[in-house]
């Protein structure tokens, strides 16, 4: 059986994939808030177990099997929040907490009675992909908002930043996910975004903002 703290590493170590960046000790130790001699003892208990392998450097990449551990409880996390959305009426705010606590239940009857009851999702609240039952996970090719030109229209799909404050100011400014957006305006001193959408007529944001807003171009 899998332990709590192990789950949290190898959903660490997955999650730092997705985002194309290199799962170096730091990065993990940065990502789960502990030291980087805790990461080099826990991915050497991690490798003795056949999860994951070492790369070049202090770095560690998952092998099939830790692969499969690893989208286990990222299937978790994000049917619960979508639950916690859907059925609760929560705030996106608000799940990302408790799905950290929740998905380290192991009954796999109970999640997969939870997908029944939602319907099958294939996406979070947050707009991330919800791995199936077998582990399968059907990615979208996404743009940054960031990268957008202007005139170019868009749906706002998912956020690479899914910390409370964050999604609070998309709260604030009235953006939320399955937005549609058009490009007004681009700033080419600091890249900021002059965009609108359903319920915006115009909004100028930081491209640090921009670059964490992900979009499906029309």
């Amino acid at each position: 059986m899998v332990s709590t703290t192990e789950e949290n590493y190898l959903k660490t170590i997955q999650l730092l994939s997705n985002k194309a960046e290199v799962n170096s000790f730091l990065s993990i130790a940065k990502e789960l808030k502990v030291f980087p001699s805790s990461v080099t003892s826990m991915t050497k208990k991690l490798e003795s177990k056949g999860w994951v392998i070492y790369e070049s450097g202090r770095s560690v990449k998952l092998t099939n099997q830790g692969e499969i551990e690893a989208l286990k409880i990222i299937r978790k996390h994000r049917l619960i929040e979508l639950f916690l959305m859907e059925v609760l009426k929560m705030g996106w705010a608000e799940v990302h907490e408790i799905a950290e606590q929740m998905e380290h239940i192991k009954s796999e009857l109970f999640f997969n009675q939870l997908d029944k009851l939602l319907g099958h999702p294939r996406f979070d609240p947050h707009g991330e992909a919800i791995p199936d039952v077998n582990g399968k996970i059907k990615l979208r090719n996404t743009i940054p908002l960031s990268a957008l030109k202007v005139g170019n229209k868009a749906t706002f799909v998912a956020v690479t930043d899914e910390s409370s404050d964050f999604l609070r100011f998309l709260d604030k400014i009235n953006l939320s996910i399955n937005s549609n957006i058009e490009v007004l305006q681009i700033e080419s001193y600091d890249g900021s975004v002059t965009f609108k959408s359903d319920k915006i007529k115009g909004l100028t944001i930081s491209s640090k903002v921009a670059e964490r807003l992900l979009t499906i171009s029309k």
